[in-house]
């Protein structure tokens, strides 16, 4: 063997090492679930709003104003995860892109409603923030939230349900509604 093809053999093997660490295929199933442990610990859960001042632009002149009589309205909701199918002990990241219209002085309480159903439509967990210091003007906005898929979720199909409220002294109304599905794998 010459140097050379030596070389590029070696090159080619850490390659494929490092694919398949990256990939997950080279670590064993528990040093994940332990790496996983010690990043939940310090990762945060919660929705974090990024307005965009270009996507709002083009979304004033996608979407006609909210009427007169709402003070607030969800024009453009919508809810997708980075993969479809997961394994336990990782994160799967929930994506929401939200065009929100706003009349009023942003004194509207929004609040976003999380729940977590199994494939057969038992609801299993739900989680309530409030978003409303996040979402005081009009625009377009994006969030990434992880969800951690812990070592004892059951395989199957799951569904997330993402619901806007806003909470106004006449009461709480649904703007929004958008959901996601996805699968643990066994």
């Amino acid at each position: 063997m010459t140097p050379k093809l030596g070389r590029l053999l070696g090159v080619a093997a850490f390659l494929l090492a490092v694919a398949a660490v990256l990939d997950g295929c080279a670590t064993a199933p528990l040093e994940s679930c332990e790496r996983f442990e010690q990043a939940r610990r310090t990762m945060r859960y919660d929705t974090v709003y990024r307005h965009s001042q270009a996507d709002t632009q083009l979304a004033a002149k996608r979407f006609a104003p909210a009427p007169r009589s709402e003070a607030v309205a969800a024009r453009w909701y919508t809810l997708r995860t980075n993969r479809t199918q997961i394994s336990t002990c990782d994160h799967l990241y929930l994506t929401k892109d939200l065009y929100l219209q706003r009349r009023d002085d942003g004194s509207a309480a929004l609040h976003e409603l999380r729940e977590f159903y199994t494939g057969d439509g038992r609801l299993i967990a739900s989680k309530r923030e409030d978003v409303t210091d996040q979402l005081k003007v009009s625009g377009f906005y994006s969030a990434s939230v992880p969800l951690p898929i812990p070592k004892e979720a059951p395989p199957g199909a799951y569904r997330i349900v993402t619901r806007l409220i806003a909470k106004m002294p006449s009461g709480e109304r649904t703007l929004a509604t958008t959901s996601a599905e996805f699968r643990v794998q066994p």
